[in-house]
């Protein structure tokens, strides 16, 4: 029986809503799934080092000579928790645990998450149609997976919705001569147009509908506000109506750069102006090649649908075909307030539309293509379905089919896939801890395990980055040698074992080694007198 909230055998949305709630915040805190690198990478691991004195390690987008990401992002969503949490309550930063810090970002997130809530809340107009929706927005695998990590995605997500629910107001603002020219809609959007692009520069493929819509907004109002007078009183009117958001967007422009360049270049020796940078970086196909090349239609047809479901996709569809009645824009002087307002909300359920359609043309044209860019288009498409009428029309067949699959990717993405990977680090960094002032600094780690600074800039530890190499290779880095010998296992000692690890590019070896081995991550220690004694050294010039 699909959820509904009428009936004597009803199903308690909000009953249903808190329970999801309640799912979304276990997965953040407890969910050991590794999506992908960049959740780290592009937020918490950059900052961490500035704000807790641990090691840190900066990828390509972090380089000061070519930074492509703001620090403002990080230094927001995770710099301030880890100042207010970790630096006023924890009082000795250097004593922290990993598992800590992890908690902190992963509760932050979900926080942020439920902005997602409150602007579908929002978005929906009619009331009797909010818990449905919000039911359907809680049960998406993404807001239990992506939405509760640290992905610039996810944030740029929020803006996204963010920026829909003040269009949407301004919209809805009341026509009449009395509304001046002061909008804080207008100045809301001009931030969240700044935040967005700064966040991610793809933010702008989401935002041109918003764009183009709002100065047609402008120019009615403008048109309406000096009906009867001069041309130049419409002229003026207009540029003291975009006059405070443009300001605003410059002011913030200004600032976020401000703070860019003084965090790369710990002066004003060189402005920094990330978005370029990042555009700049991937409009070259031979640097998006670096991360992998895709067809272009792989958005449309595999990533969309894998992010918001073939369900939702099918009655995004239908809600298109429902809403899609072209209405001639009247000139003010000709029709009524009413049917000019009448003609704004058009626009307003049309907008979600068209923000899905901008997003995924200008997305599918960059070939490097991953299913989280679309990740701020789950909104738009409940958005859409509702004004179109449809969320009374999921049948019981797509709530079973939404169910069975969001609860297979939710699995999949927030526990099982390379799910060993950020208890091991923790485990390893208490394994660090533990050991004695005179261990050996010979010590290879395939990341980072959240060690001080100071030791790794002591030399007491070493850590090299072993990012995708052969097994064969991994030993060489070891030993200093490259060994072959199958027998040469005996020379490792399993120490811990961290179940369940799926890892999706190695499906065969895994499955060779069984699903309890094979699904599993170990942490080894290296008998290094037997690896030299039982290596055969290969290369020329070795001993």
């Amino acid at each position: 029986m699909p959820p509904t909230a009428s009936g004597n055998k009803s199903i308690n949305l909000k009953r249903i809503y808190k329970v999801l709630l309640l799912v979304r915040l276990c997965f953040a805190l407890f969910g050991p799934g590794y999506i992908h690198p960049d959740e780290h990478y592009q937020n918490g691991e950059v900052i961490a080092g500035r704000q807790l004195g641990v090691f840190t390690a900066r990828t390509w987008e972090w380089e000061p000579d070519f930074a492509c990401r703001s620090i403002i992002t990080p230094a927001t969503s995770t710099g301030i928790p880890y100042t207010m949490f970790l630096r006023w309550i924890w009082w000795k930063p250097e004593n922290i645990r990993p598992l800590v810090m992890f908690l902190v970002e992963r509760l932050t997130f979900f926080i942020l998450s439920l902005t997602l809530d409150h602007t579908v809340c929002q978005l929906v107009s009619n009331p009797a149609d909010r818990l449905r929706a919000l039911v359907l927005l809680a049960s998406s695998y993404v807001m239990h997976t992506f939405q509760v990590r640290p992905f610039s995605n996810s944030i740029e997500a929020i803006i996204v919705a963010m920026s829909l629910s003040s269009y949407k107001s301004l919209i809805e603002t009341e026509w009449n001569r009395s509304l001046g020219t002061f909008s804080p809609d207008l100045i809301s959007l001009a931030i969240y147009c700044v935040m967005g692009v700064f966040t991610r520069p793809t933010f702008l493929a989401f935002i041109l509908p918003v764009g183009v819509q709002t100065l047609v907004w402008t120019y009615h109002h403008a048109s309406y506000a000096t009906l009867g007078q001069p041309r130049r009183a419409f002229w003026a009117f207009w540029l003291r109506l975009v006059g405070m958001p443009v300001a605003a967007m410059a002011m913030y422009t200004l600032c976020f750069s401000f703070v860019d360049t003084v965090f790369f270049r710990e002066g004003l020796s060189g402005w920094v102006f990330t978005p370029l940078n990042f555009l700049r970086y991937n409009l070259s196909s031979s640097n998006l090649a670096d991360h992998g090349l895709h067809p272009r239609w792989l958005h449309l047809l595999v990533n969309l649908p894998l992010i918001v479901g073939p369900g939702l996709l099918y009655y995004g569809i239908r809600a298109t075909r429902q809403l899609w009645s072209p209405l001639p824009t009247p000139l003010i002087s000709e029709k009524s307030e009413k049917e000019t307002s009448l003609v704004a909300q058009t626009h307003v359920f049309k907008m979600p539309l068209f923000v899905i359609v901008s997003s995924v043309a200008i997305l599918s044209a960059f070939r490097h293509q991953e299913p989280r860019f679309l990740v701020p288009l789950l909104v738009p498409f409940i958005a859409l379905i509702a004004e179109g009428s449809q969320l009374k029309r999921l049948g019981s067949l797509f709530w079973i089919s939404w169910i069975v699959s969001n609860v297979i990717l939710a699995t999949l993405f927030g526990v099982l896939h390379q799910g060993g990977v950020v208890p091991s680090l923790i485990n390893m960094h208490d394994r660090l801890g533990a050991l004695s002032h005179n261990a050996p600094p010979e010590l290879t780690e395939p990341s980072l395990a959240w060690s001080t600074g100071r030791h790794v800039a002591s030399g007491k530890y070493v850590l090299s980055d072993l990012t995708g190499i052969p097994s064969e290779e991994m030993l060489e880095r070891v030993v200093d040698t490259q060994a072959q010998e199958t027998f040469l296992r005996g020379c490792f000692e399993l120490q811990e074992r961290f179940f369940p690890h799926l890892d999706l590019d190695h499906v065969p070896e895994a499955m060779a080694l069984g699903w309890k081995e094979g699904m599993s991550l170990g942490i080894y220690s290296v008998d290094m007198t037997c690896l030299r004694s039982e290596s055969v050294p290969v290369k020329q010039g070795k001993e």
